[in-house]
């Protein structure tokens, strides 16, 4: 197979690779969001794998089991979140060792309280469940804070792995996970000139699914291999998650390219860097605290500034906010930044309330948004 082939095979089957490394001995960690230090999963010796959500195999096993963070009748949790519940619940992921819930939007930190009821009230065998807190101020207390919250976790990974995490271990995760980054960064700075946004966005799934050394070496690869898009509008993607390509092959579609997004599963993944140059656990404390977890910062203006930086950065023509439907955060925060993309002279869509795969109702909003641009 060549390294595209290899690298979409990895985004159509996001758990192949942490389940071939099980199936030869060894251990897989799972984490949810963007926000879990990954460099320390790999440098105690387990495989970092982050879940992806499947609602069409959505089993409500969480609604009929434990009594949920939300009465059933106005939970806000989206579908994707909630199927990531269920397949922790339903052992669909029956490899994994043990799974680290992040503080971040209430439908995902929830699961924590979840599994650990699923085991206790039910008696399901789930795997282990940590959590790990963040403080979300960005003074000296939150950063304090943070970097206690990683020491926990350094430490919680050392009793699992039975040893010490020595630091020559971390700088080489480190190393990795930077090349790994340098590849999301030049895959997502050739779109719309070389590289088609879904193409892009498949890509960077597979930054999730494999070892960091293995997708920068196959990124690397593959750049030569994929087709150009067509000229159209450059498109700037906000809003809810997007885990997969349906909203980005819409567009292309209708003859546009999402060029740039800010969204956890996108270029996201290429920013914060870690330094080399200091002590790999200050460094990856460092990250933690100032990487915002699930596009969220606070106050909400940062947010907005960075969004605007990076649509101006890929010279968009226009932008689309996308929230999904019980997507609680995004549906409060993103009226602000629609309001703020347009005053600064972006035309810009605000989908509200929107299945996990896009509809008719996308398709002919967007088709008549992208008519209306002007030529």
């Amino acid at each position: 197979m060549s390294a595209l082939a290899l690298l979409r095979a990895a985004a159509a089957d996001p758990e192949a690779a942490a389940r071939a490394h099980k199936a030869a001995g060894g251990r897989v960690i799972a984490f949810l969001c963007d926000n879990v230090p990954s460099e320390l999963i790999a440098a105690a010796g387990a495989f970092p794998l982050r879940l992806h959500g499947r609602p069409a195999m959505r089993t409500r096993a969480a609604e009929r089991l434990i009594d949920t963070l939300y009465p059933p009748d106005v939970t806000q949790r989206p579908p994707f979140v909630a199927s990531m519940l269920d397949m922790l619940i339903d052992r669909v992921v029956d490899f994994v060792d043990a799974v680290i819930v992040p503080h971040n939007r209430n439908a995902v930190q929830a699961i924590h309280r979840e599994l650990n009821d699923a085991a206790a009230e039910h008696g399901i065998g789930v795997p282990r469940t940590w959590y790990l807190d963040k403080a979300w101020s960005p003074d000296a207390a939150g950063r304090a804070y943070d970097r206690a919250a990683i020491l926990g976790l350094h430490e919680r990974l050392e009793a699992f792995a039975g040893r010490a995490i020595p630091d020559a271990d971390l700088a080489a995760a480190i190393v990795d996970g930077n090349a790994a980054r340098a590849m999301v960064g030049r895959i997502s700075a050739l779109r719309g000139a070389e590289i088609q946004g879904s193409d892009a966005l498949q890509l960077i799934a597979a930054f999730w699914a494999l070892p960091h050394a293995r997708f920068a070496e196959l990124a690397a690869a593959a750049l030569g291999e994929l087709a150009p898009p067509p000229p159209g509008p450059r498109l700037y993607l906000g809003g809810s998650p997007q885990d997969h390509t349906g909203l980005y092959t819409l567009v292309e579609r209708l003859g546009a390219t999402i060029v740039t997004e800010d969204h956890c599963w996108g270029v996201r993944a290429a920013d914060g860097m870690l330094p080399a140059d200091v002590a790999p656990l200050d460094a990856i404390a460092a990250r933690f605290q100032d990487f915002p977890a699930c596009s969220i910062r606070f106050p909400l203006q940062r947010t907005i500034d960075a969004n605007l930086a990076r649509a101006r950065a890929a010279r968009v023509d226009a932008a689309i906010f996308a929230v999904a439907d019980r997507d609680s955060t995004q549906a409060w925060e993103t009226p602000e930044q629609v309001a703020a993309f347009r005053g600064a002279g972006i035309p810009t869509l605000h989908l509200r309330r929107q299945p996990y795969e896009p509809d008719g109702a996308a398709t002919d909003l967007i088709g008549a948004f992208l008519q209306g641009l002007p030529r």
